[in-house]
């Protein structure tokens, strides 16, 4: 009798464990930073999740929670549960300093949908409608609060799509829309 009561015990904490893992995102603390998921990268027909360190949590048909796709980034091959291996270890330090400047300044979930780093002194962000040519992550912070005050005074039809160049701070900054 002990014995099923042990074995039963031990199969609910197991499914309790998993449900966990299932329901709950992946967080580890390292350096005092929370990781969680950050975004999706393409690779052929899916996306990866990844969390903050580059660490690929899940493959999916689809993106979901409203995380931004994360272009530019090359690799060869890729195991669950282990970081991606880019040709630039700070492409992910980079891309986590950004996501949680997005989050910072309460820019949405779904505002910023797209993040480009194929070349990390050029990084162009997008929204619905808009793409942001941001520069290096040089001054990310200013960058990102000047374009959400930029973005919040910035009345553009949904139809309209157009470009806007914040990569210098301090200077004027132009939307140009695109045809």
């Amino acid at each position: 009798m002990k014995f099923k009561i042990l074995i039963t015990g031990f199969i609910i904490l197991s499914l309790s464990i998993y449900l966990l893992r299932i329901y709950i995102p992946d967080t580890k603390t390292a350096s005092g930073n929370e990781l969680y998921s950050c975004g999706y990268v393409p690779y052929v027909d899916s996306f990866l999740c990844i969390d903050m360190d580059g660490k690929v949590l899940s493959v999916t048909d689809s993106v979901y929670d409203n995380l931004p796709v994360i272009e530019g980034l090359s690799f060869n091959n890729f195991t669950i549960g282990s970081c991606l291996e880019t040709d630039n270890s700070e492409v992910f330090s980079t891309v986590a300093n950004l996501i949680m400047l997005f989050k910072k300044y309460e820019l949405g979930d779904n505002f910023i949908n797209k993040i480009n780093v194929a070349d990390l002194d050029d990084i162009h962000l997008y929204t619905n409608n808009v793409e942001v040519a941001f520069g290096s992550d040089d001054d990310a912070d200013e960058k990102i609060r000047t374009l959400k005050e930029i973005i919040a005074n910035l009345h553009v039809a949904e139809n309209v799509k157009g470009l806007l160049d914040i990569r210098v701070i301090g200077r004027q900054y132009i939307f140009t829309v695109l045809t």
